[in-house]
């Protein structure tokens, strides 16, 4: 498996809603025209086709610093973390229900924050 590239880009907008703190990526790439394109089903196929599967762990470290800065030592982040959230805009006519959302165990999202801090003190 190639996995060259896959973790480059940005995070495209975090927001907090009900104390949870969410990432949202927005995705251009067309599943086909109209709702069937853009059934759970299809997008979870076209999450892992496109292994965007492996760049949502990463992209949910992001905003768990700031929200353990925001927060101290009320932080925890199960609790304040909701999670990612990819955008399909070209299905965007479709169904709202039909974007894709995920969170990550927050043990792998606090140790992936570790090892990241570990290289930018270094």
């Amino acid at each position: 498996m190639q996995v060259n590239g896959l973790l480059k880009g940005f995070i495209d907008l975090v927001f907090e809603h009900e104390q949870r703190y969410y990432v949202v990526d927005y995705k251009f790439n067309s599943l086909g025209s109209g709702d069937a394109a853009y059934t759970p089903e299809a997008l979870t196929a076209a999450m892992l086709a496109k292994r965007y599967d492996l760049q949502y762990a990463p992209i949910l470290a992001g905003p768990a610093p700031a929200a353990e800065a925001r927060l101290g030592e009320a932080y925890d982040y199960d609790t304040h973390i909701g999670g990612s959230l990819y955008l399909f805009l070209r299905g965007s006519q479709c169904r709202p229900a039909d974007d894709f959302s995920t969170s990550r165990p927050g043990r792998l999202i606090e140790g992936m924050d570790k090892l990241f801090l570990r290289r930018r003190t270094r």
